[in-house]
Parts: structure tokens; sequence; C-alpha cells
């Protein structure tokens, strides 16, 4: 079950804009990777430690145990991802830190990880056996700001991750690429 989580726009945004059910369609079809069940919830993106804290309690508080219950989903972390744009990313970014037990995988697109660890005391060994994916657009203001600095932060805290920076801007087209990257080569 890989969460998408959206930026600033709507939850449809990932697969009208991102194309992300074509991706993953295909990638399924090609045996590129496993069939899952995808889910995008409606939220608005904000600002602040409030807005991210609260967008990554509901993910686990109220969005997981909906999806368990009315899909044939799996337990096992090792199942589970979560990804993120923008700020959907900034969420997602610091969720291995303050809910490590939740997912494997983490897909961080043109996000930072500036509060990361912040108010909780998160383990670092943990947090090292997951897989984490960023991913940014090469000519991105956003990135320069944020993606940057944070693959900075995480290679001070030797928390190990893949990155992949494509030609473009804060937009789809870098991050249709690096889901595609993800799913076919990080997922599973």
């Amino acid at each position: 079950m890989p969460p998408l989580q959206h930026g600033g726009g709507y939850q449809t945004g990932r697969t009208n804009l991102g194309a992300a059910n074509e991706i993953l369609n295909n990638a399924i079809a090609a045996g590129e990777t496993e069939p899952c069940v995808v889910v995008s919830r409606a939220f608005k993106a904000g600002s602040g430690i409030r807005w991210w804290s609260v967008g990554m309690g509901r993910w686990v508080t109220i969005v997981k145990p909906v999806v368990e219950a009315r899909y044939n989903v799996s337990a096992d972390i090792n199942d589970r991802a979560i990804l993120g744009d923008s700020a959907g990313g900034f969420c997602t970014c610091n969720m291995p830190a303050v809910y490590p037990n939740e997912f494997q995988y983490y897909g961080i697109f043109a996000a930072d990880a500036n509060n990361f660890g912040q108010n909780c005391d998160y383990d670092k060994d943990a947090i090292r056996e997951q897989t984490i994916f960023i991913c940014s657009g090469l000519h991105d203001p956003v990135a320069i700001e944020t993606t940057y600095p944070t693959m900075q932060l995480f290679s001070e805290l030797d928390i190990p991750f893949t990155k992949r920076m494509y030609p473009g801007n804060h937009m789809w087209h870098p991050w249709r690429q690096g889901l595609y990257h993800f799913l076919t080569n990080l997922l599973w």
C-alpha cells in the first residue's frame, strides 16, 4: 500500500497531471513492480510544524485503519510505502522519524527535512534499515532551498538514501520519472 501525498494542489493532481495511475498500471503490466493498492487522501497543504504533524498522524490513525478494513492489504511494514511531492513530500520526509514502524519505503519528491526528528526521540538505526528515495528537478528552485539541504542532513546523520535528479522544475515531469524509478527499482 503506497499512499501518495500531494503538495499544494489537490489529491487528483497525482493522477490527472502526474499520471501516477498510468505509470503504475504500465509498470505492473510489464512485470516491473507488484500490484498494490494506492491511496491518495484529500487535504490542503498548509505551513508550519502543525500541518505536517497533523498530516502524518492522519495517515496512521485514520487512513491506514480504513484502508486495512476495506481492502486486502498487508499489515507488514515491508509491504508499505509512502510517497509525497512538494508539501506532501515534506510530510513524507518526516514520517520515518515520527512513525518509524509504519512504512518501509519513502519517496520524497522536491521536499525538505528542516524539521526532521524535531520534537521526537527517533531511532536512527531503524531509519537506516528503511529505503529512502529523494527526487527533484535539476532546475527546481525549491530543490536548491530544500532537497539539497535534506540530502546533506541525511548524509550528516548517516541515513542512507538513493537520489535521482531529472531535467525540469518544480513540476510533474521530473516527479513522473522519479515515480517510475521508485516503483521499478526500489519498491518491494
